[in-house]
């Protein structure tokens, strides 16, 4: 407590450009602050996002590859890619799955 009062009564006796930056100090403090946690949140977010993204390309590109050599010559579809389709159509259900 006798701290806090000397760090008033120094802010108070001070000329008004100390006062003032003081003032400006403390409010660009409170404002980095949470910009520096929404940052920080932010960054986590996408990196997690750029994860699933690196995921799921992976498992579609072997889906894709297994479909396309899957086939046959007669040009109907086998019974492999026929799995490939219905686990393609089961995946992009979801809007954020359908992008990649």
């Amino acid at each position: 407590m006798n701290i806090y009062n000397y760090l008033l009564d120094y802010i108070n006796e001070a000329a008004l450009i100390i006062q003032v930056a003081w003032a400006m100090t403390v409010l660009f403090i409170v404002i980095i602050i949470p910009l520096i946690i929404y940052l920080k949140y932010t960054r986590t977010h996408l990196r997690k996002q750029e994860r699933a993204i690196a995921v799921y390309e992976k498992k579609y590109e072997s889906y894709l590859i297994n479909y396309l050599y899957a086939g046959n010559d007669d040009e109907e579809i086998s019974k492999e890619q026929q799995v490939i389709i219905n686990q393609l159509k089961n995946s992009v259900q979801e809007p954020y799955k359908k992008k990649y």
